[in-house]
């Protein structure tokens, strides 16, 4: 899956897709401390309206210093892609993603 570039939360592009997928977000600087190891990465999370789910996800955060990416073209299963996503974060990081 390709990801478009990481997009400040507060500062969204006006062409977010509205297509199925998958987004990511990340903190803007620094690293969570994890069971094993540390990562910037604090949520996964999918949708049939990425435009939507970002947007709402923005609007629930706001003021967080936290870049979001999604991917660049629509795909089939995309919560069965944020699992495995999750999944590969849990076994790599010890738990879930999330926020310090």
């Amino acid at each position: 899956m390709r990801f478009s570039r990481w997009h400040r939360l507060a500062q969204l592009p006006n062409d977010l897709p509205r297509y199925a997928g998958v987004f990511q977000v990340r903190l803007e600087t620094g690293l969570v401390d994890y069971p094993s190891g540390r990562s910037a990465m604090v949520f996964y999370g999918h949708a049939e309206d990425l435009k939507l789910a970002i947007t709402r996800f923005s609007s629930q955060h706001a003021g967080m210093a936290w870049l979001v990416r999604y991917n660049r073209e629509a795909v089939t299963s995309a919560q069965a892609r944020c699992e495995r996503l999750v999944d590969d974060f849990k076994s790599r990081f010890g738990s879930v993603p999330h926020p310090p």
